[in-house]
């Protein structure tokens, strides 16, 4: 007998470990919520952050460019690794970069260390799609 396309595309259930479809959607949104704060947090205290690392306006908005430019490089890449090896574990992996560059934003006290943890910031666009 012949599978269906709805047959393939529908994971196999592992013996033992039950699926829970809820636990999934809860973490993907928590995922998806935290990654747009990431990305638009940062631009209305663009002014602030200058204030407190006393530098000027357009050094710190090279945080937000810096960001956008890592999120246009690391988006293909990171949608070809996961497509080469797990997607569970290439989630990981990202947030797992994204934390690092989290905590090194709010740690640091110098403008290219805040753009150098904005660009790890960055591989969480490749999180959408």
């Amino acid at each position: 007998m012949a599978r269906t396309e709805t047959d393939r595309s529908a994971s196999p259930a592992v013996p033992g470990i039950p699926r829970r479809p809820g636990v999934l959607i809860v973490g993907l949104s928590l995922v998806a919520l935290t990654v747009a704060i990431l990305q638009t947090a940062v631009v209305p205290i663009l002014g602030i952050i200058a204030r407190q690392l006393n530098t000027s306006s357009v050094a710190v908005s090279w945080a937000v460019t810096a960001n956008l430019l890592a999120a246009a490089a690391s988006t293909p890449l990171i949608g070809r690794l996961a497509d080469l090896y797990s997607k569970k574990r290439v989630l990981l992996g990202v947030l797992v970069v994204v934390l690092a560059g989290s905590v090194l934003a709010a740690v640091t006290a110098s403008v290219p260390l805040l753009v150098a943890a904005r660009i790890l910031q960055g591989a969480s666009y490749a999180l959408y799609p």
